[in-house]
């Protein structure tokens, strides 16, 4: 499990193909976004200057980048 933060934003990369996304002043598990790989979420990164997007990558049988805009869920782009 991987787990990075921005100003009120945990991301966590978990072994189950999924990044979630939490609200630390209100942490519920109703209140998480789902994003998801097809393989174990190995690394996590907010952009630098826009702080809802999140850079992720995943194990050997995705060996995809995704890059997230976490306000919308959808996945903006990804690199192969």
């Amino acid at each position: 499990c991987n787990i990075v933060e921005s100003d009120h934003r945990i991301a966590v990369g978990l072994n189950d193909n999924q990044v979630k996304i939490l609200d630390a002043r209100q942490i519920r598990a109703d209140n998480s976004i789902s994003l998801a790989h097809n393989a174990a979420v190995k690394a996590l990164s907010w952009h630098p200057k826009d702080r809802h997007i999140l850079a992720t990558g995943a194990g050997k049988l995705d060996k995809m980048i995704r890059i997230w805009d976490t306000n919308s869920g959808v996945c903006i782009a990804s690199i192969d």
